[in-house]
């Protein structure tokens, strides 16, 4: 988690990129949050040195707790990359009325989004399916007790 402090421009990895950011925010306090447009924030920036060299030393933070969160990522073993990368792919997808859920996915998708070879993902999926945990389908993982299942990022 990122926090700021009253008057701080809070900025996130999607900001320049014109795309939505799907992030969530929680405030303690009561607080009051205003959009600036990017032309604004970019002339502002070219505008005053001091601050482009506050940019520039907040994003170079960011970029470090990137890295430590990838090197903790990479750090992993198999079982732990595929319960967290099963645990994302379940927040978007429906559950069903026995809290079950189905993931429309190959193993070489998954596997890409875990960071280890198809052959590892594929014995790791094997080992939860015969620990009952969720059952192998054709393009689908059906996740039987989601629960089980936590992010680690």
């Amino acid at each position: 988690p990122i926090s700021f402090e009253a008057g701080e421009l809070g900025m996130v990895s999607t900001l320049f990129s014109g795309q939505p950011s799907h992030a969530g925010l929680v405030a303690g306090p009561d607080l009051s949050l205003r959009w600036i447009p990017v032309p604004d924030i970019e002339q502002s920036l070219l505008q005053n040195r001091e601050r482009l060299v506050l940019l520039v030393r907040f994003l170079a933070q960011r970029l470090r707790e990137v890295q430590l969160r990838e090197r903790n990522w990479l750090e992993r073993g198999v079982t732990e990359r595929v319960c967290a990368t099963l645990a994302r792919s379940m927040r978007d997808a429906p559950r069903r009325a026995d809290g079950s859920c189905l993931l429309e996915t190959t193993h070489e998708h998954l596997a890409a989004r875990c960071g280890v070879s198809r052959p590892k993902l594929s014995m790791e999926l094997k080992r939860l399916e015969q620990s009952g945990l969720l059952v192998l389908r054709r393009g689908a993982i059906e996740i039987l007790q989601p629960g089980h299942f936590s992010p680690l990022d």
